[in-house]
């Protein structure tokens, strides 16, 4: 049984001087692992990720990407128009292929000054200047994909943005191991757990930090417009902190407390949507 996306080819032309990363020593497990998630049945949920990703990182591509056997594919995505990244499907090649092979995440602020980086095509060829690219790890311990985020010009990075997409690759993972809890699928690849043993993993917990990083975020972006949009914008947000409260990854008292303590003009009109929503 294969939920994930359906074997599909991709075109190596334009890619072929390209060098690709070595495979992880886990690459078989990781394989087989990949293959008991299924993105399309959460998509709506992913792709909420990635709108408020989006709005609150603003760079100029956001994407939930899998690294297949022979390929990566951008399962869900926001880009800017005149992006060149239009298609799904690209060769192993690209930085995400790079960013499943350790732990951390990789940050790449301006790949022109980066020695890990600088002379790779996508950046010689395709302009890419700035990446953030985190490592998706189940449960199991296998990096099954990357949630990232790229500019086409050098950008500073801070410890909220760090924070916030180290958060959000964690809840993707949260939210594909429960779905895949609902289909009661078993890893082929080992038999340390029973069915039932496998179907009763990793409940989703409170992201430590994530409170900090999405009120610091929000408040920033808030702060960048005026009049009405305020006011919509309050709405959304604290649309996007239900969400997360619902999902079980975002303590809302935690949440409240932050933006008492920023105390903004702002900060404040959200706490009192959030508490207006709460009460209906």
């Amino acid at each position: 049984m294969n939920p994930t996306t359906p074997p599909t080819t991709h075109s190596n032309e334009g890619f072929e001087t390209w060098d690709e990363p070595p495979r992880p020593p886990d690459e078989h497990d990781r394989i087989e692992e990949l293959m008991t998630f299924d993105f399309q049945k959460i998509e709506e949920d992913l792709q909420f990720i990635v709108e408020v990703t989006q709005k609150l990182i603003n760079w100029d591509g956001v994407a939930i990407s899998t690294i297949e056997r022979d390929a990566q594919i951008l399962q869900v995505k926001m880009i800017k128009s005149d992006s060149l990244w239009v298609g799904n499907i690209y060769p192993r090649k690209l930085l995400c292929a790079w960013t499943i092979l350790g732990p951390s995440a990789i940050l790449v602020e301006d790949a022109d000054r980066d020695p890990r980086f600088q002379h790779h095509k996508i950046v010689t060829e395709k302009g890419m200047k700035s990446y953030i690219g985190v490592p998706l790890t189940t449960t199991e311990g296998h990096n099954i994909g990357t949630f990232c985020v790229w500019s086409d010009r050098p950008r500073k990075v801070d410890e909220h943005e760090r924070l916030y997409m180290k958060c959000m690759a964690a809840i993707i993972v949260t939210l594909l191991e429960i779905q895949r809890r609902r289909l009661k699928i078993k890893p082929c690849y080992t038999q340390r757990m029973e069915p039932q043993e496998w179907t009763a993993a990793s409940p989703p917990k409170v992201q430590p930090g994530l409170a900090e990083a999405l009120v610091a975020l929000i408040v920033r972006h808030l702060e960048s417009i005026d009049g009405v949009e305020v006011d919509e914008t309050c709405d959304n947000f604290a649309s996007v902190a239900h969400f997360f409260e619902d999902k079980g990854v975002l303590n809302r008292v935690e949440f409240a407390q932050k933006l008492i303590e920023i105390g903004s003009r702002s900060s404040m009109a959200l706490l009192w949507k959030i508490q207006k929503a709460t009460v209906r």
